[in-house]
């Protein structure tokens, strides 16, 4: 069964989950400001308050190629066409604003039909829960996906997401279409 690509950005937003999202699949991003500084290199900005977790993704749906780097934020979710989903091996990185350290960019190239998941710690984490349990729960339930994007999340929200939520969720998902 072929991957449904649409020609757009597939998206929704849940009110009863708030978030905060930047995404940069509008031409118009692309002129965006570049991203703030690595922790402990703020210029002329407060320093950020510790502790903070990121993933920042920055793909090229023309050619697959993505540079991810994470600051103690759990790892992107990767479906290739096959169906098969894993977490990306990334280095883990600080928490944001801990210091002067370096991140490591990764950079993969995505088979066309690949989905790319990205969430927030809100959606596998539970008070008491197993965070590994919690994210082979994840890869299990994405395993074979194949559905469109907005009911990919919304499989993941009910099914994953404790009631009530304890932490803000947010999923991204983005999958690579094939070349017409």
């Amino acid at each position: 069964m072929r991957p449904h690509c649409p020609r757009r950005t597939e998206h929704r937003q849940r009110p009863a989950l708030p978030s905060r999202t930047r995404h940069g699949t509008d031409p118009a991003a692309q002129h965006a400001p570049p991203p703030p500084a690595p922790a402990g290199r703020h210029g002329d900005r407060p320093p950020l308050q510790a502790g903070y977790t990121c993933l920042y993704a920055v793909c090229d749906a023309r050619t697959g190629r993505c540079r991810l780097a994470r600051a103690s934020h759990p790892p992107p979710v990767l479906i290739t066409p096959d169906g098969t989903a894993r977490l990306l091996d990334l280095p883990p990185g600080a928490p944001l604003g801990i210091g002067d350290i370096p991140y490591t960019a990764t950079d993969i190239t995505l088979e066309p039909g690949s989905t790319l998941v990205l969430f927030t710690d809100g959606l596998i984490e539970t008070r008491g829960g197993d965070l590994d349990q919690r994210l082979t729960e994840l890869t299990d339930l994405l395993t074979g996906t194949t559905h469109k994007l907005d009911q990919l999340c919304d499989t993941l929200i009910s099914r994953l997401a404790p009631t009530p939520a304890e932490d803000d969720i947010a999923i991204l998902a983005a999958r690579i279409c094939p070349p017409n």
